[in-house]
């Protein structure tokens, strides 16, 4: 199948199971032919081992043609490989999936029946997986019947899908909500992050300013009642750091200060903002 370019990581996948299967298997010949392999028949050994990675093979080459026919149907949008985009359907199965979750579905699933030209209802190939559910927002006029693909695109669920089984009866499942819908929701998310974004950083700056100011205080010499304007920095030693309204650092000698002052930083001088220098007494 030719699909110029799409799915060609499923391809190179492939790719690298068939070699790694083969390297494998020329091992294990090996080693029964040394006669390492004791207690066992060689052959049966042997056979057994490469029909379990035939079975391997055929499911591998399911994978990778289900990633091409998927890119060949309904494109891939390059989003669904970044882990931004994994939602909240990182580490979740289908069956789990409920309505709010967005992301990325990456096993291939089989078309049941197609509903309209832009949606169908599919089931996972892997059936503990869940499902039916339904997926929507895409061009789907070459879709038919029981096609295997995989979705390379992110959705979002945001509500059900009811219709009527072979049988008759009614069922209400999930939809799957692609193109149009899922980027209304990202760009909405996108708004949403960068004003909660922009709200933090403004009380962040409101925090560090109220807590710039709660180090400014008034110093009294308890002797002379001499006063000095100016914002601690720290204590070290018994002397005093601080800084004047014009930028002058200076240095106070603690015993010097006035009772209230000694009540002032016992209160108040754990009180800076970030990546100042730890208050010593």
């Amino acid at each position: 199948m030719d699909v110029k370019g799409h799915g060609r990581h499923y391809s190179k996948k492939g790719t690298e199971m068939r070699t790694t299967t083969l390297t494998v298997a020329i091992v294990l010949v090996l080693l029964a032919s040394a006669g390492q392999l004791h207690g066992q028949n060689t052959s049966d050994t042997i056979k057994s081992y490469l029909d379990f990675r035939r079975s391997n093979f055929q499911h591998d080459r399911r994978v990778v043609e289900a990633g091409e026919t998927g890119a060949e149907l309904l494109g891939r949008d390059e989003r669904c490989g970044k882990k931004e985009f994994a939602g909240t359907l990182r580490g979740k199965i289908p069956k789990d999936y409920k309505i709010g979750d967005w992301g990325c579905y990456h096993s291939s699933l089989r078309v049941i029946s197609a509903v309209s030209s832009t949606s169908c209802i599919v089931m996972p190939t892997n059936r503990t997986h869940g499902g039916p559910f339904l997926v929507r927002g895409l061009d789907m006029s070459k879709m038919v019947d029981n096609v295997e693909f995989t979705l390379q695109h992110p959705f979002i669920i945001l509500g059900t899908y009811r219709y009527s089984s072979a049988s008759g009866a009614s069922r209400t499942i999930l939809a799957f909500d692609c193109g149009s819908k899922f980027n209304e929701f990202i760009a909405e998310k996108t708004k949403r992050d960068r004003q909660l974004a922009d709200e933090k950083e403004k009380a962040d700056a409101e925090e560090r300013a109220r807590l710039d100011e709660a180090r400014w205080h008034t110093w009294t010499i308890a002797k002379s009642g001499e006063r000095i304007d100016g914002k601690f920095s720290k204590v070290v030693s018994g002397v005093v750091y601080v800084t004047t309204r014009s930028g002058e650092k200076t240095t106070l000698q603690l015993d010097e200060l006035s009772e209230g002052d000694h009540v002032w930083i016992k209160d108040r001088c754990w009180k800076k903002p970030s990546g100042n220098s730890s208050t010593t007494k």
